[in-house]
Order: C-alpha cells, then sequence, then structure tokens
C-alpha cells in the first residue's frame, strides 16, 4: 500500500531528507500539501547499524516563564516525538515538580527539539540515557 496525500490522494508523495525519525514530513508532488506521518523503521542491515546516543531531556521551570505557558509549549513540541509520554508531563505540572522529565530523544531529535524551545524562550537540558 502506497502513500496518499490526505488532500488530494495523490501517491506522488516525497520524504524529506534526513535521517529516520519517529515522525516524517512528507510533500505531496501534485498539490504541494506538507504533512507529518508516524513512522516506524525496522532496523536491518540496510540502515547503519552504528550506535545512537538516547538523550534524556528535562526542562526546570522558572521564573522567566509561567508555568502553564511552557507546559502548553512543550506540549505542543513534544507532539512530533513519539518517546514522549503526554501524561507524564501534565503529572509533574500538576504535582509542581521542580524538574519536568521530557522523555528520550536521540541526540539529532533532541538538536532539533531544543532548538526550537529556545525560540520559545525554554531551555531544555540533556544527559545521556544510562543502558538499560
Amino acid at each position: 500500500m502506497a502513500l496518499q496525500c490526505p488532500q488530494c490522494k495523490s501517491e506522488s508523495v516525497v520524504r524529506h531528507p534526513g535521517e529516520p525519525r519517529s515522525m516524517e514530513r512528507f510533500t505531496c508532488s501534485t498539490c504541494g500539501n506538507e504533512f507529518f506521518v508516524h513512522c516506524y523503521y525496522i532496523i536491518g542491515e540496510q540502515l547503519n547499524p552504528e550506535p545512537v546516543d538516547l538523550l534524556l531531556c528535562s526542562y526546570r521551570p522558572s521564573e522567566a516563564m509561567n508555568r502553564a505557558k511552557a507546559r502548553i509549549h512543550l506540549e505542543h513540541l513534544l507532539a512530533k516525538y513519539e518517546p514522549h509520554r503526554r501524561g507524564s508531563l501534565s503529572q509533574q505540572y500538576l504535582i509542581n515538580a521542580p524538574v519536568w522529565v521530557l522523555g528520550v530523544l536521540r541526540r539529532d531529535e533532541f538538536e532539533s527539539f531544543s532548538s526550537e524551545a529556545a525560540v520559545l524562550g525554554l531551555h531544555i537540558e540533556a544527559e545521556i540515557e544510562p543502558s538499560r
């Protein structure tokens, strides 16, 4: 089954270049519609089996930004990344946690995520996730 554009139903869609991610961006060659698709990749010989750094991401609420506003911004940004669990962010907000654990992202995803967060005035911290 080929991927179809949700707008015009054309099967002429192109994936944006880059490393495989949990949320991929596609553009329809027919109508120009841009859309996102949750993707699940099977790791095999066709992909580079090099080890990937996984980063545990966190945010420390500060006086510089209202906590509710920070939560809304973070939920919006994290919606693009599969490993994140929205419920846990809401719980951390409700209990007034001093540090909000955001989830685990690959290094390239973290770089993109933290750049977007910085534009909104949010400083995201990360540490290498210990091996399980």
